[in-house]
């Protein structure tokens, strides 16, 4: 008999429906045994080494509990949300799920783990950190956006890992280049190497740039950048001493003419951006992240700003040696900038990242419960650690050779919380921000024509942002009202006033009202 393609079209189909029959028979099989336990895993992580080091946690967790089994289940970062979603709306989702906390509905999905925090981790036994509480065995101890949920006041997740943005070379190329292999020690070393890079691309013919850069990558490096030369205008501004900011407190202290883009350190930052753009990619506003990384995987730049979490998969494509150095930001010292930087710079907030939730509707609690012990423990985390090369999470445990060189720095100067002058307020604000940077990179940009854009068109995109938040909290407090309300009275021998929520919550959306409501009377005048 002839096979057309229609009839292999239907043969294909036919297998891939009793595959996934057997598949589905087999799960509920699994499931099924009394003497077996299964449990699963789902996160976005595709990165070169990741599944890997799951693989070899999961094979000695299984060894040490060969009741359960752990399924692992990685779902590619572009559809990941709605994959995770769906699943957990239809009741199908995975006993643990690595989660965003900026995917909203935690609370509706996942259940606290605030009670077992306060306990030992029992995986640290024989360890330095037996006996102690599994929340203080993290760098940061679960002070982090998915470790503390500070809105319904419970711990939820428990973090794998940390990251670093920083400028990934080529090192064979910058030794031909230049005749060493070490990276620039200040930003004098590091213009001046850009400009060696284009010269010797103009003296050879070769199409080489000295920095590949992408719409997505640049974020990341220059809000750091930017963060560093505002300092001082932050330092200033800081008039609780509290030596923090968030987006919305920056926001308001913008509404209220406490600073703006105009200010010296500002500017600065401003042309500091302009040397990051000026060295990328030509026309690198219009690449995606993939891109930037093939120019420097196929040798066309000697440079890539990458997340710490692509050195991994940059360690497998690349078939040439790399390193990695932080940007070398101006300091004191600088013949041009240092009378007005605060320096040194710490890379942010000391914060561990990609939580790990345990879905409510899990059916084996204590059993997810029990491999996320294993994973963050001294033993666990140091497997994730030496087979992803990722940085680890836990206190004690040993970054990678290769991954060393990816340590945060958080000895120096960081007033941002989450993100700072280029972060303000909220998706309006952010959307001029960054729709505005042709303003800065393109043919005819400037600082100075940038800086403009911001400072004249700001003002009405942060009240925008602030009033959005201010309902948003108004019916979060509606909501949280009701519920407290509720639990109270259904509370055995329940009598008394009903706890609201915390005093703190309240003052901060009254500030906001308060702080829109001048911004709006003066813009009236």
């Amino acid at each position: 008999m002839r096979l057309t393609g229609k009839t292999v079209g239907l043969l294909m189909l036919g297998a891939g429906y009793v595959a996934a029959v057997v598949l589905m028979v087999w799960r509920a099989a699994e499931e099924a045994r009394p003497d077996r336990v299964t449990i699963r895993v789902s996160q976005w992580q595709l990165e070169g080494g990741v599944r890997q080091a799951f693989a070899a946690m999961i094979r000695r967790y299984e060894q040490l509990n060969p009741r359960v089994h752990v399924e692992l289940i990685s779902i590619p970062d572009r559809t990941y949300r709605q994959w995770a979603q769906t699943q957990l709306i239809g009741g199908d989702a995975p006993d643990i799920v690595e989660y965003g906390v900026d995917f909203n509905s935690v609370g509706r999905f996942f259940s606290p783990i605030t009670d077992e925090v306060m306990k030992p981790n029992p995986y640290n036994r024989g360890t330095p950190l037996e006996g102690v509480p599994w929340r203080d065995t993290f760098l940061d101890a679960m002070m982090n956006a998915d470790g503390f949920n500070p809105q319904l006041n419970q711990y939820y997740a428990a973090t794998l890992t940390q990251h670093s943005m920083r400028m990934i070379y080529n090192r064979p190329m910058l030794r031909e280049i230049t005749g060493s292999d070490q990276p620039p020690r200040n930003y004098r070393e590091f213009l001046a190497l850009c400009e060696r890079v284009q010269a010797f691309a103009r003296e050879h013919r070769r199409e080489l740039s000295p920095i590949a850069n992408s719409k997505d990558t640049v974020i990341g490096e220059a809000m750091f950048i930017f963060e560093c030369s505002a300092s001082g205008v932050a330092a200033r501004i800081d008039h609780r001493h509290v030596y923090g900011f968030t987006s919305k407190e920056l926001a308001m202290s913008y509404l209220r003419g406490d600073w703006s883009f105009r200010e010296p350190e500002l500017r600065i930052g401003l042309e500091l951006l302009q040397d990051l753009g000026k060295f990328s990619t030509p026309g690198f506003l219009q690449l995606s992240r993939d891109s930037g990384i093939m120019d420097f995987v196929r040798q066309r730049t000697l440079m890539v700003v990458a997340p710490s979490w692509e050195a991994s998969s940059l360690k497998e494509l690349c078939d040439f040696d790399i390193g990695a150095f932080r940007y070398p930001v101006p300091l004191q010292d600088d013949p041009v900038y240092g009378s007005k930087m605060l320096g040194p710079y710490a890379d942010g907030r000391l914060a561990t990242l990609m939580g790990m939730y345990v879905n409510r509707a899990t059916k084996h609690r204590a059993e997810a419960i029990d491999f996320l012990h294993f994973i963050t423990s001294v033993e666990g985390n140091q497997i994730f650690t030496d087979v992803s090369t990722w940085l680890p999470a836990v206190v004690g445990v040993k970054a990678s050779d290769y991954s060393r060189q990816f340590l945060p720095i958080y000895d120096g100067y960081i007033w941002s919380l989450d993100g700072g002058f280029l972060n303000l307020s909220g998706d309006d604000a952010v959307a001029l921000v960054r729709n505005n940077f042709f303003q800065l990179w393109g043919p005819n940009g400037n600082p100075e024509k940038y800086r403009a854009a911001l400072d004249d068109g700001l003002k009405p995109r942060i009240i925008s942002d602030l009033k959005r938040e201010i309902r948003i909290r108004t019916q979060t407090l509606t909501r949280e009202d009701a519920a407290a309300l509720a639990a109270r009275q259904l509370a055995p021998g329940a009598a008394g006033p009903v706890a609201l929520l915390p005093a703190r919550l309240e003052g901060r959306t009254f500030q906001m009202i308060t702080t829109v409501r001048e911004a709006e009377r003066e813009a009236a005048k």
